[in-house]
């Protein structure tokens, strides 16, 4: 009983899938998902604009500055051999 209900459970797909041209990435998805399926697993689309509108705040340049000016500047200063 409890194998059983281990087995299954939901992943996230989101309803609109965007691979910008990138067939390797689209298929290595589909093989993800097929795997995932495989294991018992049931897809559940979901609605993945408020994670693009995160990311676009976060990695936009006016986000990526604001969190370089928070560094310690002794962060920065440092020299990058020393950074592998």
């Amino acid at each position: 009983m409890v194998a059983d209900t281990a087995a299954k459970f939901r992943f996230a797909v989101p309803e609109k899938l965007e691979f910008f041209g990138d067939d390797l990435a689209a298929s290595a998805f589909a093989e993800a998902r097929r795997r995932m399926e495989a294991m018992g697993g049931t897809a559940v689309e979901i609605d993945y604009t408020p994670f693009a509108e995160a990311q676009a705040m976060l990695y936009s340049p006016a986000g990526a500055a604001e969190r370089t000016a928070a560094w310690p500047i002794s962060w920065i200063a440092i020299p990058m051999t020393f950074i592998r």
